[in-house]
């Protein structure tokens, strides 16, 4: 075993695990901002053998590993363009068009390369070698870590620089909130009101303060209770938007839950109600109704396929409505004009009568629609069925 674990193996050991390792590690970090966004990745695989055949084509015929790591990125992102083209944008399965790019990608590359190389197998030479200072003088150690090419050491710079990309730039905001679902949030102890939809307020919001600077000067938003299990001392991701778009000045998050009650008595102090939807296509907004009955101006910013802001359009007295899709944005221009008409009504301080549009959706109304769900129900159970008499025999017995 001595005689196994010799200075010349151990470095070869560890010089060889970060060789292998590096393509998965740059890999890895594709994966992680295509899993933020919400894109299941089966075809990884498919990615890294377009991107390696290419890459190994460039450097072969131009004697570059710089152009032959430049090509090989290239080429797995032409295989991504074709992941975004089918399941983001034609909403197919990700799932098999991902074992599909991977077997494809297999096959495509093994037939070019077969056809390209079958008979001179051509190998390329050695990378070019960044031994560190000092660092490259450590026994075994040195040569086994500290002495690669300067990819290795840029991809580690890479780690670094992602990570605070996804946790402290608006960049990173923006593909957590398109990733995540809701559920999954509320079970890492983050509220459901997502980003998305604060930050396409904020780009309204910043519109408005460049044209029409009147609305904008005198107002405060007070958001509350955005984060469940919020503490002291942690992020406040929407005020971090805010501050993004240049509205630090009148956004105030206080991240901490409040009770049902409470949210209606800050309410009630407010010249007018924010409802701030999620990604989520079903989802509807608990507290959209009460608000709208309060009277206030009412603004909501909502996934436009989803059943409230389907509410809004129907009844525009309702409230006023921002819309975000999978596809894109409302126009900026339409959001501008939705968002100064609300403005304009908190600042007249109007009182708004929605009793008429809510009376369907009120207490005796729901009542009665649950009323004769009810009966309904009783009279299909009501129905002469096989069973009876056995039971009816069994309980006797």
């Amino acid at each position: 075993m001595n005689a196994l674990l010799t200075e010349p193996f151990l470095v070869s050991l560890l010089f060889g695990a970060v060789t292998a390792g590096l393509p998965l590690l740059l890999a890895g970090l594709g994966e992680q901002i295509s899993e933020k966004a919400g894109v299941l990745n089966i075809g990884l695989e498919g990615m890294m053998l377009v991107g390696a055949y290419t890459g190994f084509l460039a450097t072969y015929h131009t004697g570059s590993f710089w152009l032959g790591f430049l090509a090989g990125g290239a080429g797995g992102m032409s295989a991504a363009l074709i992941v975004l083209f089918l399941c983001i944008r034609k909403g197919l399965n990700q799932i098999v068009i991902g074992i599909a790019i991977t077997v494809g990608a297999q096959g495509l590359t093994s037939l070019l390369h077969f056809v390209q190389f079958s008979r001179s197998y051509p190998r390329l030479p050695a990378a070019p070698i960044l031994a560190l200072p000092v660092l490259r003088e450590i026994p075994v150690l040195g040569k086994g870590l500290f002495s690669h090419n300067s990819l290795v050491y840029l991809s580690l710079i890479f780690v670094g620089a992602l990570a605070w990309v996804f946790r402290s730039t608006y960049l990173g905001l923006s593909l957590e909130a398109a990733g995540n679902k809701p559920a999954a949030l509320d079970a890492a102890g983050v509220d459901v009101i997502r980003t998305r939809s604060f930050a396409v307020l904020c780009k309204t919001l910043a519109r408005l303060r460049h044209d029409r600077p009147e609305l904008v000067e005198n107002l405060t938003i007070a958001l509350s209770g955005t984060m469940l299990g919020w503490r002291e001392g942690e992020r406040c991701h929407l005020a971090e938007i805010a501050r993004e778009h240049g509205l630090g000045d009148i956004v105030e998050e206080d991240p901490r839950r409040l009770s049902y009650r409470r949210s209606l008595e800050e309410l009630a102090g407010a010249d007018g109600a924010l409802v701030l939807g999620v990604d989520e296509q079903g989802y509807m907004p608990s507290k959209l109704f009460s608000y709208a009955l309060s009277g206030k101006p009412l603004l909501a910013c909502l996934h436009r396929d989803g059943p409230a802001c389907d509410a809004l359009r129907r009844d525009p007295a309702l409230g006023h409505a921002l819309w975000f899709s999978p596809t894109g944005d409302m126009p900026l221009d339409e959001a501008a004009a939705v968002a100064g008409a609300f403005l304009a009504e908190v600042i007249a301080r109007r009182t708004l009568d929605r009793t008429a549009v809510l009376q369907p959706f009120l207490a005796e109304a729901m009542a009665e629609q649950h009323a004769a769900l009810f009966e309904a129900c009783l009279k299909a159970s009501l129905r002469p069925i096989g069973v009876a008499a056995p039971v009816t025999a069994a309980l006797r017995a």
